[in-house]
């Protein structure tokens, strides 16, 4: 993944892998996960007994990644989280890949990248991503399946239920008793669609009104 948790830019991907990981260390199993640098930032360190290591920035880290891939030690399997741009690990990776794909990009590119640079990426993504047609596949939900169907992976395709820590909390409020509140978690940027969440929060509020 080319963020790793302390990234600035992490976000829900980063969360998700790093409980993985976490509890795949706990169950006896060596974890190293490679990131890009970012200002400040350790080029190794050990977080809850996962090695993170850390190479490159946002444009060149996957170059890094293919560079250091013998240096970085004996795995068992390579794990290739896909988030817009892929590490491309089929391609020298000489043990089993793995493709963890949450969502593909295709719409997300007119939110996160000016018109031409939107455009190529929307056009090529089903292209670049054929690397990965033969590799079995993560993902989190039946339609991101259908759309790495869709676009040509045949690959095995699993899904991979989302999850989070559970901690004790007390009983949720009847609905009776509830404002009209609603909490967003998340990076806020254009491809989150924030602006949708205030607008719904105004049409329930007109709707309780009338």
């Amino acid at each position: 993944n080319w963020r790793d948790p302390e990234h600035p830019r992490a976000g829900g991907a980063e969360y998700l892998t790093h409980g993985i990981a976490r509890r795949l260390v706990e169950r006896g199993h060596r974890v190293t996960w490679f990131a890009g640098a970012f200002p400040g930032s350790a080029p190794e360190l050990d977080l809850d007994g996962v090695r993170i290591v850390r190479q490159g920035n946002a444009a060149t880290v996957r170059l890094h990644a293919m560079r250091h891939y013998r240096t970085l030690g004996d795995f068992d399997v390579v794990v290739d989280e896909i988030n817009t741009l892929p590490f491309f690990a089929p391609l020298y990776a000489r043990k089993p890949v793995v493709a963890l794909i949450c969502q593909l990009a295709r719409e997300v590119w007119f939110f996160e990248a000016p018109w031409p640079v939107a455009i190529a990426g929307y056009v090529a993504e089903p292209a670049y991503l054929q690397v990965y047609r033969r590799c079995p596949v993560l993902t989190i939900s039946e339609s991101s399946a259908r759309s790495i169907r869709n676009i040509g992976l045949r690959g095995e395709v699993d899904i991979m239920p989302m999850a989070i820590d559970q901690y004790a909390a007390p009983d949720p409020l009847p609905l009776s008793t509830r404002d009209d509140v609603i909490v967003v978690l998340g990076r806020i940027t254009p491809s989150k669609r924030i602006d949708h969440v205030i607008r719904a929060l105004a049409l329930g509020s007109r709707s309780s009104l009338s």
